[in-house]
């Protein structure tokens, strides 16, 4: 069983029922226990829907190329974009191979989703943007959180230069990309991080 200690709500993983916890502070910032990492997903998914729905919800139109339907004309170039660049196809390939490779994460990942699902029309009721585009909450698929991620990183960085670099391979070969850098020989590109498994206990 889940428990918001604000609420309550429930989750059934694959074997039993496991526990998780959503208490908000002070300030209304969700923290959350769980007893197993598909429950924290589904818990994390939850009070993601129910504190930022609209955000949610425009990022998946986004991704599907539908956002001009309630956002106006403003938001289709976006959409266009999205549907020629197949940010929707290229979300929906790339869970059907983490189903394949990894279902343990695709599992994961279709918790969150559950979670999204579950607190969305509660979320969507308390953001006042629903109402006044007329835009009714739609039902989360398990490939949304991809092509969330697809559509806020694919022009993220140095898109046009990685473009520049790849039509300069194909046309020349990998050893003229040096020639024709347009990003400088040392890009840190953005502030995530990766460490080594030699850094870290698991």
């Amino acid at each position: 069983m889940v428990r918001d200690l604000n609420g309550a709500w429930g989750d059934r993983g694959g074997e039993g029922t496991t526990t998780a916890e959503v208490h908000r502070d002070d300030w209304g910032i969700p923290h959350l226990r769980a007893g197993s990492p598909r429950a924290l997903a589904r818990a994390q998914g939850r009070v993601t829907a129910l504190d930022r729905a609209w955000q949610v919800e425009v990022e998946r139109h986004r991704t599907q190329g539908t956002s001009a339907s309630f956002l106006g004309a403003t938001a289709l170039a976006w959409d266009l974009f999205a549907r020629r660049a197949r940010l929707a196809d290229t979300a929906g390939r790339c869970f059907a191979a983490l189903e394949r490779q990894d279902p343990e994460t695709a599992d994961w990942v279709r918790a969150y989703t559950d979670g999204v699902n579950d607190g969305l029309a509660e979320g969507a009721r308390r953001a006042p943007e629903f109402a006044r585009t007329g835009l009714a909450p739609g039902r989360w698929e398990p490939w949304h959180p991809l092509g969330v991620w697809l559509g806020a990183h694919i022009l993220f960085a140095g898109f046009p230069a990685k473009l520049w670099r790849e039509h300069v391979v194909c046309h020349l070969g990998p050893g003229a990309v040096d020639l024709f850098a347009t990003d400088g020989p040392v890009t840190s590109g953005s502030n995530g991080w990766l460490v080594s498994g030699e850094r870290t206990v698991t």
